[in-house]
């Protein structure tokens, strides 16, 4: 029950389904061993089938490859005999396994485009360049339509900001801040990939906890959700129905068990902006009462599962101060407040004529509501990632000095 994918791929008649599960399929398999093997291999092999079905998949790719980095460098011998040659031998095996599978994987996929090229004449660059064209659209400016991104705000007046930069920079601009904002969760996922699956979580007691393998899981989801949301917020040619990257593995996320409520409010919180955000491409496909019709369902959904719930599931809360404190603020002023706010601009807009000097005051007033949820959910991505590592301790017994 996930108003905004149902909305898209039956509505739209986009299908990014296929998509999303194959990407979300291969987060299962790479976290399902300890170290480098078959199941990171397969897990490889998904992903790149996600990717040749659809490339905004790609907004996966850092989480995928800093997490899986991580694990290379996490051999199956932590003897502290072994020879630091050794090691270097076991992590560019572990690199070379997984890279053999992507290559392996995007040849196979990629070769009846040269095979069935215009002309013999042309080479390997000639036949993949205009495919490559297509995939990264650079030639179309900044943007186009108005999306609930960093970008399109800051377009807005008295900002303006696609008039002080120049066109042919505007590339490198959203490239770099796509990288400093997806790099925190980088470093993160790098991190807990490097720890392996032997861990411990810690209990709603504050006491050692048991061993867990849904740790890493739990980790990726985030990690994947907050990298692709940097990718919304911050890239180039972002389109509205990217949204539902980071709302797939976020929507898994609130599946699980053992989550506090803050967990239990903002992930469907976050559904609820994600597709009050299409509203108006959804307006174009003439879906209008498929949009309230899946959202009074959802609602009566997360009602339903509130009301016999009984406070089940849900663990107390032991982080830091600071930690509460930001928690209790969403709760008690962002939830209520945004939700208020979305509800009034529907009202706004059903009952009040916009004036002829602002035709787009409704779309523009979205984009900015839209826009600040998203980077709540970005920080809020982010701190669950920071809480999720800080929970994961490596047995004592296990420990190695790359650690």
């Amino acid at each position: 029950i996930q108003p905004a994918l149902v909305l898209i791929d039956n509505g739209h008649y986009q299908f990014n389904n296929v998509c999303l599960g194959l990407a979300l399929g291969s987060f299962h398999f790479m976290t399902l061993t300890d170290t480098i093997g078959w199941c990171d291999v397969i897990g490889s092999i998904l992903f790149c089938l996600a990717l040749n079905w659809k490339q905004m998949a790609l907004y996966y790719a850092p989480a995928v490859f800093a997490y899986l980095l991580g694990k290379c460098f996490r051999v199956k011998d932590q003897s502290t005999t072994k020879t630091t040659m050794g090691r270097i031998s076991d992590i560019v095996s572990n690199i070379g396994m997984l890279a053999t599978a992507v290559i392996g994987i995007f040849a196979v996929l990629w070769y009846p485009f040269y095979h069935y090229r215009e002309s013999p004449e042309q080479s390997v660059v000639d036949v993949m360049s205009p495919i490559l064209q297509r995939i990264f659209p650079f030639n179309r400016g900044l943007f186009e339509g108005k999306v609930a991104n960093l970008w399109c705000v800051a377009a807005l007046k008295p900002l303006s900001i696609r008039d002080h930069i120049p066109e042919e920079l505007q590339p490198l601009y959203a490239l770099a801040l796509t990288l400093v904002m997806m790099l925190p969760f980088c470093i993160l996922l790098f991190q807990i990939g490097r720890r392996g699956r032997k861990m411990v979580v810690s209990n709603s007691n504050g006491g050692g906890g048991e061993e867990s393998s849904r740790g890493h899981i739990k980790a990726l989801l985030v990690g994947a959700a907050g990298t692709s949301l940097s990718f919304f917020l911050a890239s180039f040619q972002v389109h509205e129905k990217s949204i539902l990257l980071p709302l797939a593995p976020l929507s898994l996320m609130s599946l699980g068990g053992n989550s506090d409520d803050f967990r239990e409010t903002i992930l469907p919180w976050f559904t609820i902006v994600c597709t009050w955000s299409l509203w108006h491409l959804l307006v174009v496909d003439r879906l209008q009462m498929a949009y309230f019709a899946t959202m009074v369902i959802y609602l009566c959904y997360l009602f339903y599962c509130s009301s016999h719930r009984n406070g089940q599931g849900i663990a107390k809360d032991h982080s830091h101060w600071v930690v509460q404190k930001t928690k209790q603020i969403f709760m008690k002023l962002v939830f209520p407040g945004s939700l208020l706010a979305m509800a009034g601009l529907h009202l706004m807009e059903a009952f009040i004529v916009p004036p002829l000097s602002l035709p787009d005051i409704f779309p523009v007033l979205w984009i900015v509501v839209g826009c600040a949820c998203f980077i709540i959910i970005w920080m809020a991505s982010l701190m669950d990632l920071w809480i999720l590592s800080r929970e994961v301790e490596v047995r004592a017994g296990n420990k190695d000095k790359y650690d």
